[in-house]
Protein backbone atom coordinates (compact mmCIF):
# COMPACT_ATOMS: atom_id res chain seq x y z
CA UNK A 1 0.00 0.00 0.00
CA UNK A 2 1.32 3.44 -0.85
CA UNK A 3 0.59 6.21 1.62
CA UNK A 4 1.07 9.94 1.14
CA UNK A 5 1.02 12.35 4.07
CA UNK A 6 1.06 16.13 4.14
CA UNK A 7 3.37 17.81 6.66
CA UNK A 8 3.60 21.38 7.92
CA UNK A 9 7.29 21.74 7.04
CA UNK A 10 9.90 19.68 5.25
CA UNK A 11 12.06 19.73 8.41
CA UNK A 12 9.49 17.49 10.17
CA UNK A 13 9.76 14.60 7.68
CA UNK A 14 11.44 11.20 7.77
CA UNK A 15 13.39 9.92 4.76
CA UNK A 16 11.39 8.13 2.06
CA UNK A 17 11.33 4.39 2.65
CA UNK A 18 9.38 1.44 3.95
CA UNK A 19 7.91 1.75 7.43
CA UNK A 20 5.75 -0.53 9.57
CA UNK A 21 2.63 1.09 10.99
CA UNK A 22 1.21 -0.17 14.28
CA UNK A 23 -2.47 -1.13 14.15
CA UNK A 24 -3.00 0.92 17.34
CA UNK A 25 -2.59 4.04 15.17
CA UNK A 26 -5.83 3.41 13.25
CA UNK A 27 -9.53 3.67 14.03
CA UNK A 28 -12.74 3.00 12.10
CA UNK A 29 -14.65 6.27 11.70
CA UNK A 30 -18.42 6.85 11.82
CA UNK A 31 -18.71 5.93 8.14
CA UNK A 32 -16.89 2.60 8.49
CA UNK A 33 -13.67 3.87 6.90
CA UNK A 34 -10.19 3.27 8.25
CA UNK A 35 -8.28 6.40 9.30
CA UNK A 36 -5.32 7.47 11.41
CA UNK A 37 -5.94 8.46 14.99
CA UNK A 38 -5.51 12.22 15.16
CA UNK A 39 -3.88 12.26 18.59
CA UNK A 40 -1.68 9.64 20.24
Amino acid sequence: MQLTLQVASQAETYPAGEYTLDSANFIVNNFGCLEFKRFG
